[in-house]
């Protein structure tokens, strides 16, 4: 069972795209991305994600990288609860939420301190 920390550490974590934390300056390197393409959706991580999940603690990146690894190994799971608790700030509605966490997985992975 999945605990609320633990989709409390997942909405942190997305809140670099979420249409009610980012700011004009990222907006505007996150518009005209497809959410729906992987190419675009590692381009937001790059731009976004990346250089805010480096400056967690090295805890809290590791809390954060076990929280997505819980929820992707849930074959079911389809983060309902996570995406009802933000709105992303793609053009774009997303339409595969466990492909578009996966992207994010695999590209944190290898940053984690």
């Amino acid at each position: 069972m999945k605990s609320r920390k633990e989709i409390a550490d997942l909405v942190s974590l997305l809140k670099v795209f979420d249409v009610n934390f980012v700011n004009d300056e990222d907006a505007a390197q996150l518009s005209g991305l497809d959410v729906n393409s992987e190419a675009d959706v590692r381009k937001a991580i790059n731009a976004l994600l990346i250089p805010e999940f480096v400056r967690y603690l090295p805890a809290s990146q590791g809390r954060m990288l076990e929280s997505l690894r819980a929820y992707l190994s849930d074959d079911a799971e389809e983060f309902s609860e996570l995406f009802d608790r933000i709105e992303l700030a793609f053009d774009e509605p997303l339409v595969d939420r466990r492909s578009f966490m996966s992207i994010i997985l695999d590209a944190l992975e290898p940053v984690k301190n």
